[in-house]
């Protein structure tokens, strides 16, 4: 039963992980065109940054979003072996990878009117 339980979570986990994708960050960023600075804010949590400026009549303002992971991934084969007293020690190479997104909403007169992104981990999930 405990088998059944561990290979159900890891399915659900898998299926999970696949939804994540950069058309579905797409289109939670379209669905933020329209809203009010403070619908962003509670949709999107509180941005990093945020500079209000006004640009002739037009009050605009800039709202920055940034995430950073680093993962390290051990290589498979040992990168060197060194002996030591007769035994072998085996070290491998650790590589450092990091998954980035920044986002930046335009937000003229309190409404969202474009957004970009850049980075390898713009990503969202989507729930059926």
């Amino acid at each position: 039963m405990i088998k059944l339980k561990i290979a159900l979570l890891f399915c659900t986990i898998i299926l999970l992980a696949g939804c994540a994708t950069e058309a579905n960050y797409q289109r939670k960023l379209a669905s933020s065109i329209g809203m009010s600075e403070q619908q962003l804010i509670k949709e999107f949590g509180e941005p990093i940054a945020i500079r209000h400026f006004e640009l002739g009549a037009k009050k605009m303002a800039l709202a920055s979003y940034s995430k950073k992971n680093d993962v390290y991934l051990e290589e498979s084969q040992p990168s060197y072996v060194t002996n030591i007293d007769g035994k072998n020690i085996y070290t491998k190479k650790i590589k450092k990878v990091e998954f980035s997104c920044s986002t930046t909403f335009t937000i003229e007169n309190d409404k969202v009117i474009q957004f970009k992104y850049h980075g390898n981990n713009c990503v969202s999930y989507s729930f059926f």
